[in-house]
């Protein structure tokens, strides 16, 4: 998991250290970016929850690395 935001990467550690397991609520878009820092290992997360916009190569990466991926459905239909 990756962070721009120096203070955010810090708070984001020690909120990880208390937690059994982590799972991160992304909108897609959020895999394309490219921040600067690493907030988490790929190895603390245990799921990730995203729109179906998510690339198949982040789908991949991520299920080769153990991290079970949800997508939700945001069709927007009743």
């Amino acid at each position: 998991m990756l962070e721009s935001h120096p203070l955010l990467v810090k708070v984001i550690n020690e909120l990880a250290g208390c937690a059994d397991e982590i799972v991160l609520l992304a909108d897609s878009r959020k895999f394309s970016m490219k921040p600067r820092n690493v907030a988490l290992p790929l190895s603390r997360i245990s799921m990730v929850i995203t729109d179906d916009g998510l690339p198949d190569a982040a789908a991949k990466m991520m299920e080769d690395a153990g991290i079970s991926v949800c997508i939700a459905d945001i069709g927007g239909g009743a």
